[in-house]
């Protein structure tokens, strides 16, 4: 008789941690849905200039390494870590030269 009792226990104790289990499981995985949207937005050379460039309206990135020249526009000009120079062109331009020694010619326009 005991082991009986012994054997029906156990295996409601087993049938009952199987249940168990399965609902943990069923909830553990459900997500709630989330209140968060997507945005896009462009990013433009206005957006990346720095504030010391404030009062120019910048329409183009242009960057390099070497001898290179900027665009004919209003442009955010960004050098390398390396030794640039860097000639801004036309324009009302933004020239950050980058991390080496660099020589810049702002061109003309606001530079």
């Amino acid at each position: 008789m005991t082991h009986t009792l012994f054997r029906g226990v156990a295996l409601g104790a087993l049938l009952m941690l199987i249940v168990s289990i399965g609902a943990a499981s069923a909830t553990a995985n459900t997500v709630p849905k989330s209140g968060a949207g997507v945005a896009t937005q462009s990013i433009t050379a206005n957006a990346l200039k720095p504030a010391a460039c404030s009062g120019l309206n910048l329409s183009a990135v242009v960057t390099g390494s070497g001898i290179f020249l900027g665009s004919s526009g209003n442009s955010l000009v960004l050098g390398s870590a390396g030794i640039d120079t860097i000639t801004g062109g036309g324009g009302s331009d933004c020239i950050l030269g980058g991390g080496g020694a660099d020589i810049i010619d702002g061109g003309a326009g606001n530079d």
